[in-house]
């Protein structure tokens, strides 16, 4: 019997990681993605505490194999470093303009199919929802939502910075041997205007990250890299029970504490398994997505819960007080908790 055919709406990492796993198992996998390859997204841009065994089970190695290895990490609050560590673990840095359109090519080459334009999501057997962000209409009276701002400048940074400010936080990290990925995630504030590194510069500012603004605004910076997203909700996103959800559509860990890139292969490779056995007429529907969700459930539900714990406390001033505090007298148990955020 011809194995049914997956179906997969959204071509973003965890979408493109899926259907690579089923391509290279002999499941026919067809992608719906909305813009064509390549293409820049509002993403950290930062691999860290994937195993070998996602990455295998995936099969994207290939795609991973140039990139920049990080081993360092610092935290700032305000314009105060206060904190210097190695990572625990070795972190890949890589675009995603250029891992995507990887991914895409790889799919292609595999015998999978790639259809581009908008499709709305699907709850039917077989069909495999990874749109992302599951997004809410922002409250146009008042600034209560989140802004995600993206761009590449044509700087080096020695492993990964994050930054928190009075109104969010920022992460730079170099991606190839010229250019950094600075992305952030700010509350809201409609009163903040500007094109580009320009409107980044006036979050930074209105935050209290002055000298950081100061440094980028003297970089040079690639204008086609420049991505913003708003209105979208973190944490766990509702879903019927016959409804297959992975990466970020399933789940949105804050950036900060978290790793939207490294959970979203983890979720594409759980995945795996229970597609390929519905696929080859083994496993219901229905129970397929029991599955899924069961196994989506015990790996990420404390890591999720421990994220939204530690959140808000980051956007705190009392918070990133103790924050620092903890730092300076070297108190903070930095492994311990990157553990928990990360298995």
């Amino acid at each position: 019997m011809m194995a049914q055919q997956i179906h997969i709406i959204g071509g973003g990492l965890a979408g493109l990681s899926l259907a690579n796993g089923l391509a290279a198992r002999g499941i026919a996998v067809q992608v719906y993605e909305k813009r064509r390859y390549p293409q820049h997204r509002v993403c950290g841009e930062f691999i860290c505490g994937v195993s070998e065994g996602v990455l295998n089970k995936l099969h994207i190695q290939p795609a991973l194999a140039d990139s920049i290895i990080h081993r360092q990490l610092s935290w700032h609050v305000g314009d105060r470093q206060v904190l210097s560590s190695a990572l625990p673990t070795p972190a890949y840095s890589i675009s995603r303009f250029q891992l995507d359109h990887r991914l895409a090519d790889q799919l292609i080459a595999a015998g999978g199919s790639i259809s581009y334009g908008k499709v709305a999501s699907r709850s039917d057997a077989g069909w495999v929802n990874a749109q992302g962000k599951n997004y809410r209409p922002t409250n146009t009276h008042k600034n209560d939502g989140w802004i995600g701002l993206k761009i590449h400048l044509y700087h080096q940074t020695d492993g990964l910075e994050m930054h928190l400010a009075n109104n969010g936080y920022i992460g730079l990290c170099s991606i190839d041997s010229k250019r950094s990925n600075v992305c952030g995630l700010f509350r809201l504030n409609r009163q903040l205007k500007g094109k580009g590194l320009e409107l980044i510069i006036n979050y930074l500012r209105d935050g209290g990250l002055n000298q950081l603004a100061d440094q980028l605004a003297k970089c040079d910076y690639d204008k086609q890299s420049f991505s913003a997203i708003a209105g979208f909700e973190f944490g766990d996103q509702p879903a019927e029970s016959d409804r297959f959800c992975i990466g970020d559509a399933a789940s949105l860990i804050e950036p900060f504490t978290g790793n939207g890139m490294s959970m979203a292969l983890e979720s594409a490779a759980l995945a795996v398994d229970p597609l390929v056995e519905y696929a080859n007429g083994n496993a219901s529907w229905l129970d397929t997505c029991a599955s899924y969700r069961n196994a989506h459930h015990d790996k990420f539900h404390k890591r999720q819960r421990m994220a939204n714990s530690l959140h808000p406390l980051m956007l705190n001033k009392h918070g990133q007080w103790l924050l620092s505090q903890l730092c300076r007298t070297r108190l903070l148990p930095f492994k311990s908790i990157f553990h928990h955020l990360r298995t």
